[in-house]
């Protein structure tokens, strides 16, 4: 069953174009970047290494998990972005479920 998340949009960040990145807890990092000419939003997933067993917390560089075509604004972008990270996440904690069963 589907829950929503309720992400975070940063509006007051100036370092970054208000309603374009959110922290999904500490780990996750979505960024949605408009592509110019187009109604279309690609969605960047960026992972946090945690520092343990020598390895330093850092933020990695974004990977590019979609693309969301004929979005009529940024919050259609924001909604598509979020129901993607739900399943997305979901599915992941699925495999692991029967990964270890």
């Amino acid at each position: 069953m589907t829950k929503e998340l309720n992400i975070p949009w940063l509006y007051k960040d100036k370092r970054f174009t208000p309603g374009t990145v959110a922290d999904v807890g500490h780990s996750f990092r979505l960024e949605l970047s408009e592509i110019n000419g187009k109604d279309e939003y690609r969605l960047y997933l960026l992972i946090r290494t945690l520092k343990c067993n020598g390895v330093k917390e850092e933020l990695k560089r974004g990977v590019r998990v979609a693309t969301f075509k004929k979005c009529s604004s940024l919050s259609d972008a924001q909604t598509r972005a979020e129901r993607w990270i739900t399943v997305w996440m979901e599915d992941a904690l699925d495999d692991l479920g029967e990964s270890i069963l």
